[in-house]
């Protein structure tokens, strides 16, 4: 067994306490002894404070240029790269997933910051043909906002990155809300960004139950995209 980690949120660039005071054990599935992290059971002013944080940052970010967010990205990339069986270790040993399999989600995530970074540097518009010759139509792709991610424990680290790199690549900022028992992998996910110099605020972390925080963050007015991978029965309420 290996050290067990008390978890912070990760907002606005900084690893920050819940406002409550309750904790969720986080077990290592292969092995019930073993705890891997105390997550906080956050609160839906912690809820607040992570979508606060995307929003304030959501003006500097969407202003910069496709290639300087996809600079942002290979850094990014680079450090997921020397972290990658670090990363790795940490998913087998909080979900359970054989390490080959946790090996190649690592590769996954890296290569998945590589492609959208590819992809931020393309035309972000369309000249559309015009019946008349003096018309010019187009149409031009803008960044939704603060998007707010919802990502299950079976794919703890590609499924955030998923959802992650695309939303970060086309200027928005992100609230990642993990499964309880995916935490730490997602704090793991911060480090990273937080290592690579991703701008404070733009890749935001906050942990707890889905029944708490689920409502604070969904009804969050600077909330404007929603992506969620989990049950029918969520989705169906979401």
């Amino acid at each position: 067994m290996t050290q067990t980690r008390n978890l912070s949120h990760y907002l606005g660039g900084a690893w920050t306490a819940s406002t409550g005071d309750e904790w969720i054990v986080d077990h290592n599935p292969s092995d019930v002894r073993d705890i891997v992290a105390n997550t906080p059971r956050g609160t839906p002013d912690d809820a607040h404070a992570a979508v606060h944080a995307a929003e304030q940052a959501q003006a500097g970010w969407r202003s910069l240029s496709g290639p300087a967010r996809a600079e942002h990205l290979h850094r990014w990339a680079a450090v997921m790269a020397e972290q990658q069986e670090a990363l790795a270790q940490a998913m087998t040993r909080e979900v359970g997933k054989p390490i080959g399999e946790s090996r190649g989600e690592a590769a996954r995530c890296v290569a998945i910051l590589r492609y959208y970074a590819g992809e931020a540097v393309r035309n972000i518009g369309d000249v559309i043909p015009a019946q008349t010759a003096t018309a010019l139509q187009f149409s031009l792709r803008e960044p939704l906002g603060v998007v707010l991610l919802i990502t299950p424990w079976n794919f703890p680290a590609a499924i955030p990155m998923w959802k992650a790199a695309p939303a970060i690549a086309f200027g928005n900022t992100v609230v990642l809300k993990p499964a309880e028992s995916a935490s730490h992998v997602a704090t793991l996910l911060a480090e990273t960004a937080h290592a690579a110099g991703l701008p404070a605020g733009v890749f935001n972390v906050v942990l707890g139950s889905g029944a708490v925080l689920g409502p604070a963050l969904l009804h969050a007015p600077a909330v404007r995209g929603v992506s969620f991978t989990g049950s029918s029965a969520v989705g169906a309420q979401i």
